[in-house]
């Protein structure tokens, strides 16, 4: 029978050792060890390793989703509000999981299987939050009350920032600004960029050039 805490136990130590290794170099045996569990016992659960690799991409993506893009779906929510909340929900997570953006670059772009997964994964959990994004970025851009702004645009500058962060720590850390105050500067500056960026008259940030 099936036992749900062993099973997230044995997820848990598979995404540890994946972003660790990557998924060429970890082997099921050391998953299994790191669990806590025999060989046959992690093959009971889970398959193959392919299996668990899928398993722990699926419960990310679903840990994204109801963290930072449900934000978009908030329609009462002013639009500033929105961005800024969305925009510190997404640097949480990637504090939380600092090495997911390294490891989806070299396991996931690079393998056109996955990527094509990827793609219509993130297809099917964005594609109505990112309808509704745009719609309120033009109502209210109409209104004055914020520049006109692709939200594919804004979003990857969102992501950008954010991600660079989680980067460059680890250099930064070594001459002595980084861990955690470096973090909590870095979210209130990229929060503030991206305010900037939709105020009327901000220039030279507030243009169309990305509409």
């Amino acid at each position: 029978m099936r036992d749900n805490k062993t099973e997230k136990i044995i997820l848990e130590a598979a995404e540890q050792e994946f972003l660790l290794k990557g998924f060429a170099g970890t082997r099921t045996t050391e998953i299994a060890s790191r669990a806590g569990v025999n060989h046959a016992m992690l093959h009971y659960y889970f398959d193959t390793k392919e299996q668990l690799f899928e398993k722990v991409l699926a419960e990310k993506m679903e840990l994204f989703r109801n963290s930072v893009v449900s934000v978009f779906e908030i329609n009462e929510m002013p639009i500033k509000e929105m961005v800024s909340e969305a925009m510190s929900r997404h640097f949480d997570f990637l504090q939380a999981n600092p090495s997911l953006p390294r490891f989806l670059l070299n396991e996931v772009i690079s393998r056109q299987e996955y990527m094509v997964r990827a793609r219509q994964a993130v297809t099917k959990i964005a594609e109505e939050p990112l309808r509704n994004l745009q719609q309120r970025l033009d109502d209210a851009a109409e209104c004055g009350e914020i520049c006109r702004i692709d939200a594919i645009m804004l979003l990857m500058d969102i992501a950008s920032l954010n991600i660079f962060a989680f980067m460059v720590e680890p250099i930064v850390s070594s001459v002595g600004i980084g861990g955690k105050s470096f973090y909590q500067a870095r979210k209130a500056e990229n929060i503030r960029v991206i305010m900037q960026r939709l105020t009327p008259n901000s220039e030279p940030l507030c243009n169309e050039m990305y509409y």
